[in-house]
């Protein structure tokens, strides 16, 4: 799956987020702007943009763990465990658009 690789840095201040390795500092690629309209809402919006740009990292993170279980021999999981794979494989598959 392509996206924009690098870290993605939420700026408060601006709204954006952005990818960080990429590029220059100055140059970095937008990844997404965030806006707020009064403020009450400026808590959610903040927790929404930390989520937004910590996605890449979570993606790597369940798909590594995919591979990882996936090559295991003889796993068995608690219900428990399970579900929460389930879930993961169906993050992942909401992310690639399946």
């Amino acid at each position: 799956m392509n996206y924009t690789k690098g870290e993605w840095t939420y700026d408060k201040t601006s709204g954006s987020i952005k990818a960080i390795n990429v590029g220059t500092v100055n140059n970095s690629p937008m990844v997404a702007n965030v806006f707020v309209t009064d403020i009450i809402e400026q808590l959610e919006t903040d927790v929404n943009a930390r989520l937004i740009s910590a996605s890449p990292d979570m993606y790597e993170a369940i798909k590594h763990f995919m591979e990882v279980t996936s090559r295991a021999k003889n796993v068995k999981f608690s219900p428990a465990m399970g579900m929460a794979y389930c879930g993961l494989r169906n993050a992942i598959d909401k992310a690639e658009g399946r």
